[in-house]
């Protein structure tokens, strides 16, 4: 009597195990002081030990992404520009202002009065290294595009001289290996 009662106190607990041993307990007749003692030893006593089923995830600090700042060139050379019209958005002055363009608070390059935009790099030292700096102008219209037909018809005519050269040292190979081939 004992043993059963001490079993239903215990049956509030749960578990398979345990269930199990009451029913042996309640069909032991004398035996009930082993059945005590079995159920009294901590070797019985089972704990369930519960598994997360997710994994902890970690907290992240960088994870935020900003819009794009829309930095870079805005008028291209030979493009015309009107007094206050943006050329260039930049961060630091990557591009350097030249005649009739002014530098805004956050480096914008923007033109001082109306014309044609022309890009040049300008070659300077700095300690023993030899540097090119990228400098942005704004020319009268009519003033850039002389200039522009003068530097192409330059290009064209070095392009000239070139095809002839490299067409005048065929004809010179040519004439070697027909030499060397007799």
């Amino acid at each position: 009597l004992r043993a059963s009662t001490v079993l239903a106190s215990r049956a509030s607990w749960g578990g398979a195990a345990f269930n199990v041993l009451a029913a042996s307990a309640t069909t032991a007749t004398s035996s009930s002081s082993s059945t005590l003692s079995i159920l009294h030893s901590p070797q019985q006593h089972h704990q369930q030990i519960r598994c997360a089923t997710k994994k902890a995830g970690g907290s992240t600090s960088n994870s935020k992404d900003s819009a794009g700042r829309r930095l870079g060139i805005k008028k291209w050379p030979l493009q015309e520009v009107r007094a206050g019209n943006i050329i260039v958005r930049q961060r630091g002055l990557k591009f350097k202002p030249g005649d009739h363009v002014g530098v805004g608070r956050d480096h914008t390059l923007f033109a001082r009065q109306d014309g044609r935009v022309v890009f040049t790099k300008i070659a300077f030292r700095q300690g023993n290294k030899k540097k090119k700096r990228n400098v942005v102008h704004v020319y009268p219209a009519d003033q850039v595009l002389e200039d522009h037909k003068r530097r192409v018809a330059h290009f064209q005519q070095v392009s000239a001289d070139r095809a002839w050269k490299h067409e005048k040292q065929a004809e010179f190979d040519a004439q070697r290996r027909a030499q060397w081939e007799v």
